[in-house]
C-alpha cells in the first residue's frame, strides 16, 4: 500500500493536497518510503518551481530504486481517472494512518503494563491519556470511511 500510494503520487503530485491532512512521514514503516513522502511532500510544500526539475534530481540516488519500484507498482494496476486517483489516494492515506495507529496503540499498551507493573503511576496516566487520543483518531477515522462509503 506504501508502494502503491508513492507511485500514485509520483504520477500526479497534485494528490499531495488530498492525502498531507491524513498522514505524515511517520505513518510510513518503511524507512525508505518515508523519506521519499518526506521530500515528495516538502516539494509539493515549496510549490511547483521544484518540479521543474526530473525527480531522480532531487532525491538521493539510494532512494531511486524506491522510485522505481513504487512507479512500477502504481503502473502495475488499472489506471485510474482523475476523481479515482484522489478518492483512492485519501483512501490509500487513511489506511496507513489507520494502520499506524493501531500498531502505535498496541506499542503503549505493552508500555503501559510495564507501568502498572512498576507502579509509575505518572507514566501510567500520560499512556492512558496517549491512548485516549488514539482511540478518538480512531474513531474519526472509521467515522469518516463510514461516510464515505
Amino acid at each position: 500500500m506504501e508502494d502503491y500510494l508513492i507511485g500514485l503520487l509520483l504520477h500526479n503530485p497534485g494528490l499531495s493536497q488530498h492525502v498531507c491532512g491524513i498522514i505524515n512521514d511517520g505513518d510510513f514503516s518503511g524507512t525508505d518510503t518515508r523519506e521519499l513522502y518526506h521530500i515528495l511532500n516538502s516539494i509539493f510544500q515549496r510549490g511547483s518551481s521544484s518540479l521543474h526539475k526530473p525527480l531522480e534530481q532531487l532525491v538521493p540516488s539510494a532512494l531511486l530504486t524506491t522510485v522505481i519500484r513504487a512507479r512500477e507498482r502504481f503502473e502495475s494496476d488499472t489506471p485510474l481517472d482523475g476523481a479515482g486517483q484522489i478518492k483512492f489516494a485519501v483512501q490509500c492515506a487513511t489506511r496507513l494512518k489507520r494502520a499506524r495507529l493501531i500498531q502505535l496503540n498496541i506499542e503503549l499498551q505493552y508500555v503501559l503494563r510495564e507501568a502498572q507493573d512498576t507502579g509509575d503511576v505518572a507514566t501510567m496516566q500520560q499512556l492512558q491519556r496517549q491512548l485516549l487520543a488514539i482511540h478518538q483518531q480512531l474513531r474519526t477515522i472509521d467515522s469518516a470511511t463510514h461516510l464515505q462509503g
